[in-house]
């Protein structure tokens, strides 16, 4: 249960962070075909890595994204969230 809460605690951010992760790895993945173009290579073993690399990638920067800008703004008060935001820049 706690995973599953945990995760829906995050869901904002990886919702935030899923997508330039996934054309990120996209634009890896075309690069690598690029420099390996004619030679024998395995594309499912490929598929594979890339998928558990962007999903690695998306939680780590999820909860990194939650627990220093998410958590902390949600716990500031509504006449204190541009002090919480402008700390960051």
């Amino acid at each position: 249960h706690f995973r599953l809460r945990y995760l829906a605690k995050i869901s904002y951010a990886v919702y935030l962070v899923h997508f330039p992760v996934l054309r990120f790895i996209e634009y890896l993945v075309e690069y690598h075909e690029k420099e390996i173009n004619g030679k024998n290579h395995h594309l499912v073993k490929e598929f594979i890595l890339a998928s558990g690399l962007a999903l690695s990638i998306t939680f780590l920067l999820s909860i990194y994204a939650h627990h220093s800008f998410e958590a902390p703004l949600l716990k500031a008060k509504s006449l204190d969230i541009v002090h919480q935001t402008l700390k960051y820049f």
